[in-house]
């Protein structure tokens, strides 16, 4: 009788703790093995890795403890930057693995601690940890492209219209204007054949009055 009394809290414990039957869900079996490699592999290896790593136990894992509300958000960082690496960095198979186990544990009736921490470390190569397994939008804005920044003007020549231009005035009178404007040697040239002339003319007048002598 009282060994009988010491074994119902163990059978009572048994019957309230339910197995874990993720892996037998036709979700499940449609991830690629990498992805399924970072619950347990295989449904005879069942959820051991995704136990383990949230500290659980895992001979057998069961959903009170790989679904508790408080390790959820590890269980999905844990999935997040494992199955990233086994699947060569696949956004469509991070967020598969993780939405699954989301699903399963919503399922089964454990509603998330959102009190709990929402994110962990991050390891070096891995991408930033996400507790909704939605990546796509993370991962995009680390790649990119960054704008090239326009190089200074270094030529001392090089002017805008505007600048070179009056206030006021259209760049076709500027051009005009500059066109009137006489340069340093059609100055001289002008110069010269004036003086030219007046020496003509002055040695005519000379010549003449030494020829009115003469007669």
């Amino acid at each position: 009788m009282f060994f009988g009394l010491l074994l119902i809290p163990l059978f009572s414990s048994l019957s309230f703790s339910k197995g874990v039957t993720l892996t037998n869900g036709i979700e499940y079996q449609s991830l690629r093995p990498c992805a399924q490699g970072c619950f347990g592999g295989t449904i005879s290896m069942d959820t051991w890795d995704l136990a383990n790593e949230i500290g659980c136990d895992p001979s057998p894992a069961t959903e009170e403890c790989i679904c508790r509300p408080d390790l959820q958000a590890a269980a999905d960082s844990y999935l997040t930057q494992c199955v990233y690496k086994k699947c060569s960095q696949n956004v469509l198979d991070t967020n598969s693995a993780v939405s699954i186990y989301d699903s399963y544990c919503t399922a089964a009736g454990f509603v998330r601690d959102n009190t709990a921490a929402t994110t962990v470390s991050v390891q070096s190569g891995s991408p930033p940890t996400s507790t909704s397994g939605l990546l796509k939008s993370t991962l995009e804005s680390q790649i990119t492209p960054k704008s090239t920044p326009t190089p200074p003007n270094n030529n001392p020549t090089s002017v805008s219209t505007s600048e070179s231009a009056p206030a006021g005035t259209s760049l076709a009178s500027s051009k005009s204007s500059d066109k009137g404007n006489l340069g340093t040697g059609e100055m001289i040239g002008i110069i010269v054949a004036v003086v030219g002339v007046i020496a003509t003319a002055i040695g005519v007048w000379f010549s003449y009055k030494a020829f009115n002598k003469k007669r």
